[in-house]
């Protein structure tokens, strides 16, 4: 199911709480993370892009700060802001309320191009290349997987491309996004079915019980992108 028909059948359950009518801000905290967000994109990123114009659906002016990650985190937790990009998890919920997901973060497999890939022959050997600091994620292969550091997902790339590795495994729009400032997106391909699909939220500080009305609101305002169809625009503006 493609991540946007997916979002748009969470958001068909939500019941949303009615809007304000005067004019309101909310501070979006996060660091830049190429392709989803960052200084240097079309609109700060698809992510921002969306996230902006689902506030405003419902009256809101967004102020992004850009700050490392451990900065941003901190300050969320404290009601300084709203916390982009945030991945769920039971332990963050004794800091933050959810918003419904506004886009997936799919870890799948990549290889050359056109070139066949059998992980279940115990036959095959392959190389795969590891992102250094990265955790390792089971191939489930019967194949025999030899691994080594990579430094950065272009490397990657240009590496597969050269026949140096054949499997790299990471983030699926991350590494189109690479692909194409490389100009390699014609020679890779990614595997089978992604191995981990991570949703993305917001993330409130549940300090503050205004924050579950502009929670709302901001669910209210992607629900309406996604239902218009203006959502899948916005990911076809930024290439995705």
């Amino acid at each position: 199911m493609k991540p946007q028909i997916a979002l748009l059948v969470l958001f068909g359950l939500i019941i949303a709480l009615p809007t304000q009518a005067q004019e309101k801000t909310v501070t979006i905290c996060g660091l830049e993370w190429p392709p989803h967000s960052s200084i240097k994109l079309k609109n700060n990123g698809y992510a921002m892009q969306i996230i902006t114009e689902a506030f405003s659906k419902t009256g809101y002016e967004v102020i992004k700060k850009w700050v490392p990650w451990a900065r941003a985190f901190q300050d969320s937790q404290h009601g300084k802001c709203v916390l982009q990009d945030a991945s769920f998890n039971q332990e963050r919920l004794q800091w933050f309320w959810f918003s419904m997901p506004y886009t997936t973060n799919n870890i799948v497999i990549l290889s050359r191009a056109h070139r066949e890939i059998d992980l279940s022959d115990p036959i095959k050997r392959y190389i795969v290349g590891q992102l250094r600091g990265s955790s390792v994620l089971n191939l489930s292969s019967n194949a025999t997987i030899e691994r080594i550091p990579v430094g950065s997902y272009s490397q990657a790339i240009k590496m597969i491309k050269l026949g140096r590795i054949d499997l790299f495994v990471g983030s699926k729009l991350a590494l189109l996004y690479e692909a194409r400032q490389l100009n390699l997106s014609n020679d890779i391909a990614t595997i089978g079915a992604p191995l981990l699909e991570d949703f993305i939220h917001l993330a409130f500080s549940n300090k503050d019980q205004k924050n579950l009305v502009i929670l709302a609101d901001f669910n209210q305002g992607l629900f309406q992108l996604l239902k218009s169809g203006r959502y899948q625009e916005i990911m076809q503006e930024h290439g995705f």
